[in-house]
């Protein structure tokens, strides 16, 4: 039982995708198709030695394109709901998904691990494939 909890090891979890998450994470009100716009602000790096650093670009991108929305939240990248987070230190981006009726939806991605933030806590999902797609291509909107 040790193993289990020093790796955060869910016998009950398999892996799945950042589509099911998103789906899975929708109240009865919110529907996949009326998602209005994401925001996405990119967060600070916390150091080894625990030392914040800001963000270079502190702006928020909106995309309200349903082209581009739809790239982020059809995803099939694979994710689990536990396992163990080897490096806590890069760079992270906030989505927040907002619906046409005022609902949202918050995600933290980073490049090996996805957070939910959840009423209770947060279910951080760590990323199996090894490019993560939607952390690369976030990046790649603020190096534009």
């Amino acid at each position: 039982f040790f193993v289990i909890g020093y790796f955060n090891i869910s016998l009950t979890s398999l892996p799945t995708t950042f589509v099911n998450v998103f789906k899975d994470n929708l109240t009865n009100e919110e529907k996949f198709e009326q998602v209005n716009r994401i925001e996405i602000r990119q967060g600070g790096i916390v150091t080894e030695d625990f030392d914040y650093i800001a963000p270079e670009n502190d702006s928020v991108l909106t995309l309200d394109n349903e082209d581009e929305i739809y790239q982020i939240l059809t995803s099939d990248l694979r994710i689990y709901n536990g396992g163990r987070i080897e490096d806590n230190t890069n760079s992270v981006f906030y989505l927040f998904i907002r619906f046409e009726d005022g609902a949202e939806q918050q995600y933290k991605i980073a490049k090996e691990y996805i957070v939910v933030p959840t009423p209770n806590n947060n279910k951080i999902y760590k990323v199996l494939d090894d490019n993560n797609e939607i952390y690369d291509y976030l990046m790649s909107l603020y190096n534009e």
